[in-house]
């Protein structure tokens, strides 16, 4: 029985390591083809994690993992990336893996949540991802422009101990946790953008139920046969819609057919996980530029009220050069109006 564990076990870190270069692959812009294999080996390695009951009951925290096993709990991590790169142009298929992959994502952040690999701030925006009653924009955005702080941290703090493991520390096994939080962050990130693409996809479905039976097709016109010829792109293109038994022949059908065909010159540039990175950066930037303006106005030298102004507002004391900065502008002010008397820029010689 020992001599069969330790095959599976080692069948079991090969599959882990297959599985992890197919998703290198897949990341780095490699054939779309690769996707299946990666289900299916990823598959494969988390079943034989749950046949070894790697993390049982028995498991109270990541402690009680060895370091050997721990590289186990990246499975359904790797496994809801597989799945999501699955590429469908039928709207119930790409449901359906959106809703494996949702599952697929909960289980992993259960499992790294029960390990208590988890922090402080991945901690509160799991626990405000799980209560879907007391769901607030505000707090959303909140805990999306923490997660995207705290990204760059673990980023930072991952290079540092890659660096300390090649001059021989031994941190493999904290690099291994502190990876295991990155995936949670990542993880985290994505629930947001998939669940709006899961209600928007419903909402396709439901409208389009019952109309998938296709209308009997409509004799051929034979004056519109040259509409079906390619178009080189050139010039302008004129279309004659004929009528056939009073209906117009053209429109309904083929409009229909093309109205979400993409159109290459309107393609996205960009993910929109890196929309939202950018936008989060933005959102950062401008918040410190209004905290620098705010600090900024509040200094003596920007402040521009007058002595009285400063005895309404109830700032006069506790800031002596504030208020002999306010005391200067009433000087240069009394003085202006003593070389400008009232009335001395009116020319009495104009009449209007």
């Amino acid at each position: 029985k020992k001599m069969v564990e330790e095959e599976v076990e080692y069948d079991l870190k090969r599959e882990i390591k297959k599985g992890e270069e197919l998703m290198k692959r897949l990341e780095n812009g490699e054939s779309s083809e690769l996707v299946d294999d990666a289900i299916e080996t990823l598959e494969k390695a988390w079943q034989v994690t749950q046949s070894l009951r790697v993390f049982d009951g028995r498991i109270l925290s990541a402690d009680d993992v060895a370091d050997a096993d721990l590289p186990c709990a990246f499975l359904q991590y790797y496994l809801s990336k597989a799945i999501d790169r699955k590429g469908t142009r039928d709207l119930k298929e790409r449901l359906s893996n959106l809703e494996r992959v949702e599952l697929t994502a909960r289980q992993f952040m259960t499992l790294v949540h029960r390990l208590g690999i988890l922090e402080k701030e991945e901690e509160y925006c799991w626990e405000k991802l799980e209560d879907t009653e007391k769901s607030n924009p505000i707090i959303e955005r909140e805990a999306a422009m923490a997660l995207y702080e705290r990204r760059q941290l673990i980023r930072e703090r991952i290079q540092t101990l890659i660096s300390r493991l090649k001059n021989g520390d031994d941190v493999e096994r904290d690099l291994i946790l502190l990876r295991l939080l990155e995936a949670a962050q990542d993880t985290l990130n994505n629930f947001k953008i998939r669940s709006r693409e899961m209600t928007m996809l419903r909402a396709r479905v439901s409208t389009n139920k019952g109309k998938e039976t296709p209308a009997p097709a409509r004799p051929a016109d034979p004056n519109m046969a040259w509409l079906k010829a390619p178009h080189d792109g050139k010039g302008l293109r004129v279309i004659r819609v004929s009528t056939l038994d009073g209906q117009l022949q053209y429109n309904r059908d083929r409009i229909k057919r093309d109205v979400f065909t993409p159109d290459p010159r309107r393609l996205p540039t960009i993910s929109i996980e890196e929309a939202g990175e950018a936008e989060l950066k933005e959102a950062l930037e401008r918040q410190e530029r209004e905290k620098q303006a705010e600090f900024t106005k509040k200094l003596p030298e920007n402040d521009t009220r007058r002595t009285d102004q400063l005895l309404r507002d109830g700032d006069e004391d506790g800031n002596e050069d504030r208020y002999d900065a306010a005391t200067k502008r009433d000087e240069e002010w009394d003085t202006w109006k003593e070389h400008h008397p009232r009335g001395s820029g009116n020319k009495g010689d104009h009449l209007f």
